[in-house]
């Protein structure tokens, strides 16, 4: 297993399989910009690695992804340094591999965290899973693509219009 950052595993081992696993289970696997940049590398590393076959991503512990770390105050909300604004936070998406991008959704996955399940081509969800976006009531514009993706995946969208939270993708 190589590991990419501490934030997320990279394992690209077995048989074909990149394995990416968020890494960060005492925060049920908040996003940070940290886990962004090293997503971004073994999602680049994978399409152009001809041994790889097919790329899982899944979190570790109890959740998937339980959206933004905003643990680090207003800092969460500065323009990166590196490009110009953006509400996405990736360069490289998981459509962008050629290769098909599986989320395997063990828990939660929330807000970014359910927007980068969405961007996966195939999801598979542990039935006491839940997802939500939950920002619909603050009146905030989501981020990362999620509009497009909850109108083409018709039980995702039911949080586009409320937000509570639901168990199946």
């Amino acid at each position: 297993m190589t590991s990419s950052s501490d934030s997320v595993l990279v394992d690209n081992a077995s048989a074909g399989v990149m394995i990416i696993t968020l890494n960060r289970p005492d925060t049920m696997n908040a996003f940070s910009g940290e886990m962004g940049e090293a997503i971004q590398a073994a999602l680049w590393s994978a399409d152009r690695d001809d041994s790889v076959r097919a790329v899982v991503v899944t979190g570790a512990g109890r959740a998937f992804c339980a959206g933004a770390d905003f643990s680090g105050g207003a800092a969460v909300f500065g323009a990166p340094v590196k490009k110009s604004f953006s509400a996405d936070p990736f360069d490289y998406h998981p459509w962008d591999v050629r290769k098909p991008v599986i989320a395997a959704i063990n828990g939660h996955a929330v807000g970014l965290g359910m927007t980068m399940a969405l961007q996966c081509d195939i999801r598979f969800v542990a039935r006491d899973a839940k997802y939500a976006q939950l920002r619909l009531p603050s009146g905030e514009i989501r981020n990362v693509d999620t509009y497009f993706f909850l109108s083409s995946t018709p039980q995702a969208a039911k949080s586009q219009t409320t937000s509570r939270r639901h168990t199946s993708m």
